[in-house]
């Protein structure tokens, strides 16, 4: 049984009857859903739950799904109640399946992809297709397509590489993945789709405590654990209450390392192994403060520190899990947050008001002697045998956020429903980047490769970037007869970005500096209409529009670099914008409650209109460059299904499938993109299936055996769809097996059973790739207080 759903307060007093309701005629336990609820409105919450137990218990023997209530629209409602593709996770479901971190759920999630260059935080998203479209290097360029909150917060890094919080999974009240655009009122990053956060809140009412631990192994590979605590201590019995939440992970390493004297000798013994282990710690403290029935005031505090220690990335000339690298690659992400959320009831509306601080600063370390031979067209043996260890790319990112968003809202049950609100988005940040490779510009001096006066060193960036976002954003919807739901929601966003930027090097030839000032304003609708005949059953029809913001880049007006742009028909001279590209979704789908709520079946079918399309190319001399390239039709379907059929047996099935292709000639002439070719990274089919069974071992005891599967048919990251840039198909398998008591639960566990070699992401050489975790083995344990 999930954990009650603690939603905001104007969120609580619009739908606690209907979902008592509801989750009394699905055989759900009402004080389950009251439990985050407070003051009178649990009370009466129970009365009416104590009346509707007896109308719910023959409905809730025959064993019904679970009722998740979500807030997708920005209000409570049944996930089968809402009008659009949703996938929640609530917290009993996560930690059945084990989950730890967002790849765990990503994997169980249909149309929701994701790849990474082999560190933390640096991982690119994409949502039906709609991603970045890297041409062969995974997170360069452009910003995200997938919005990712943080309870009311969106907490996504400008630009993808620098990707977003990742918290720990613990804790949290549910996870939500909303697939297709929700810019109406999720802002101009979610064009994809929008992933949510859902934390629990503090509860005023009474004390409570967990604890989840794990140990682990992976094959070939090094000990892996976790740690997770929490505490919750009301300080003023129905005022005030204080929730703290600490983790500490270490996640196991499994790439050895081999010397670079690898290319002179083969045999040569590796020097480290495992070097590629991550290490987080996060620690949450939020408060809850209730002065009066109508007034909810919840600040929160989080802190997360990412560390790994080396590249997760394997070199193909070496073999899996091995890379031929002089030292380490050390990569880390921090991040300091703070919300304060204020919430206030009006009797006729809600008023909600969020304001967040977000320092977030993310540095890596790459190494670059494969990109080097690639882009020199030198042997990587005779390039290392004539460079010392100066090769190494240095990155520093720091970002600061501050974002306010107010919206006052309709909290009762009549017909016409109404929201309006504004944003505001205020981002400082940057990326400072310096490749010295000075014994490479000595050696390419002798070679008389570059002219004598060239600088020693190959690059040296500096670009800090100022964005601001205002929005204004509205939804009305209207309920006639009870069963046909008609909305219209309005999104308007005026951007205005200003961007410094300063680069040097032998790359380029010249040191150039650039400043640039660009406004642009966007609109961003959305209709829907949902006809539900009856309770278990809604049908509905939707279009909305999404948007991407375009931005700056450093622009390329002189060096080796030039003749790569001319040879693409782009004047070097306008290198240094890309403007934002669009999307209309077009969407039909269905969600059926069957048999008793035994069984949900859900259905969409979308036809997706990309155009203008943001793309990452990659220049002949060696350089990433990002141009709008275009446009694309998408169109997809998706079907979830769960089900219980017995008391002891619950299974789920999640399919996806995407047709995704280029449907008119480029932009610009990019080699190996012809009209009607597949976009890069999109796999047509994504399969998740899963099956548990359960049964009694003795009165307080009960056994569980688990088993889950994910399979995905193959990607290229080239339009060219060579070998090089192929990401083979997988199957991803675990199994758990468990025995729970009433507030104890301990589950042996292994995962990726199948010992698949997994490739998330190619790099932009095809060179070396990022694996996926080789099986693993592993102890967890939980408790409750």
């Amino acid at each position: 049984m999930m954990e009650g759903a603690r939603m905001t307060l104007g969120e609580e007093k619009a739908s606690w009857m209907r979902a008592v309701k509801l989750a009394a005629r699905a055989g759900v336990c009402a004080a389950a859903i009251c439990a985050g609820m407070d003051g009178a409105y649990a009370q009466s919450a129970d009365q009416t739950g104590d009346q509707a137990d007896d109308r719910g218990d023959e409905e809730a023997d025959a064993f019904v799904l679970e009722t998740i209530m979500v807030t997708a629209t920005r209000r409570v409602q049944r996930l089968q109640d809402i009008p659009l593709s949703v996938t929640a996770f609530d917290e009993a479901t996560l930690e059945r399946l084990g989950v730890n971190t967002f790849e765990d759920f990503a994997q169980r999630t249909p149309s929701l992809l994701f790849s990474n260059d082999g560190g933390p935080s640096n991982q690119t998203l994409s949502i039906r297709g709609v991603g970045v479209l890297s041409g062969g290097q995974a997170g360069a360029g452009s910003a995200s397509t997938v919005a990712v909150y943080f309870d009311e917060t969106p907490v996504i890094a400008p630009f993808s590489r620098n990707a977003s919080i990742q918290p720990p999974v613990f804790d949290l009240n549910r996870v939500e993945v909303i697939r297709g655009p929700s810019g109406t009122l999720f802002g101009a990053s979610s064009m994809g789709g929008t992933i949510r956060y859902i934390q629990n809140k503090p509860d005023t009412r009474e004390f409570a405590a967990k604890f989840l631990a794990e140990v682990n192994t992976v094959e070939g590979g090094g000990t892996g654990y976790g740690v997770n605590a929490m505490v919750n201590i009301p300080l003023i019995q129905d005022q005030l209450a204080a929730r703290i939440v600490v983790s500490q992970r270490e996640d196991a390493g499994f790439i050895d390392r081999l010397p670079e004297t690898f290319f002179q000798d083969p045999d040569v013994e590796r020097t480290e192994e495992n070097v590629n282990s991550i290490e987080t710690t996060s620690v949450r403290l939020a408060l809850r403060w209730t002065p009066t029935e109508n007034l909810t005031v919840s600040p929160t505090f989080y802190y997360q520190d990412i560390t790994a220690n080396s590249s997760g990335t394997a070199d193909v000339v070496a073999g899996d899990f091995l890379q031929v690298r002089p030292g380490d690659e050390p990569q880390s992400a921090e991040d300091k947050y703070a919300n304060l959320l204020i919430e206030y009831d009006f009797g006729f509306a809600d008023l909600v008001s969020s304001t967040t601080y977000l320092d977030r600063h993310v540095q890596r370390t790459d190494e670059a002697g494969a990109f080097l031979s690639s882009v020199l067209s030198l042997p990587l043996p005779v390039l290392v045998a004539n460079t010392n260890e100066d090769n190494q790319n240095f990155v520093d990112s720091p970002n600061e956020v501050f974002v306010q968003e107010i919206r006052l809202q309709s909290n009762d049950e009549a017909p016409l429903q109404w929201l309006a609100g504004a944003f505001y988005f205020n981002q400082d940040g940057g990326e400072q980047q310096s490749l010295p490779a000075e014994s490479l510009g000595v050696f390419l001096k002798g070679l008389g490769a570059i002219p004598a006066a060239a600088p020693d060193f190959l690059f040296d960036e500096d670009t800090r970037t100022n964005e601001e976002r205002f929005a204004l954003f509205g939804e009305l919807s209207y309920t006639f007869w009870d069963q046909l739901e008609l909305s219209v929601g309005l999104r308007w966003t005026d951007v205005r970005r200003e961007t410094f930027s300063q680069t040097d090097g032998f790359l380029f030839g010249a040191d150039l500096t650039d400043i640039s000032e660009n406004f642009k304003d966007e609109i961003t609708p959305r209709f829907y209409a949902a006809w539900t005949p009856d309770d278990d059953h809604l049908i509905y029809a939707s279009a909305s529009r999404g948007f991407r913001v375009g931005r700056e880049q450093t622009p390329i007006t002189d060096g080796p670099c030039v003749p790569s742009l001319i040879e693409l028909g782009i004047d070097p001279n306008s290198s240094g914008r890309v403007d934002g590209d669009s999307l209309w979704n077009y969407e039909l789908g269905s969600k059926s409650s069957l048999f008793g709520n035994r069984l949900t079946a859900n259905v969409a079918a979308y036809y997706i209109d990309w155009q203008n399309i943001q793309q990452t190319v990659n220049l002949s001399c060696g350089s990433g460059f990002v141009t709008n390239a275009g446009s694309a039709t998408i169109k997809g379907a998706e079907l979830e299904l769960s089900g219980r059929p017995t008391e002891n047996l619950e299974f789920n099935l999640a399919l996806s499938y995407n047709d995704a292709e280029t449907n008119s000639e480029g932009q610009f002439d990019i080699p190996g993109q012809e009209p009607g070719d597949p976009l890069p990274e999109v796999p047509k089919w994504v399969v998740s299936a899963g099956a548990q069974y359960s049964y009694d071992i003795t009165e307080s005891a009960r056994g569980y055996v688990r088993g889950d599967v994910t399979w995905r048919n193959e990607v290229f990251q080239d339009f060219a769809r060579t070998d090089l840039f192929r990401r083979p198909d997988f199957y991803l398998g675990s199994v758990r097996l468990g025995v729970e008591f009433e507030d104890f639960d301990a589950s042996f566990f292994i995962d990726n059973i199948f010992d698949e070699y997994i490739v998330f992401s190619i790099d932009s050489t095809g060179q070396s790739t990022r694996p996926g975790r080789p099986r693993t083995f592993g102890v967890r344990v939980s408790s409750r207080f």
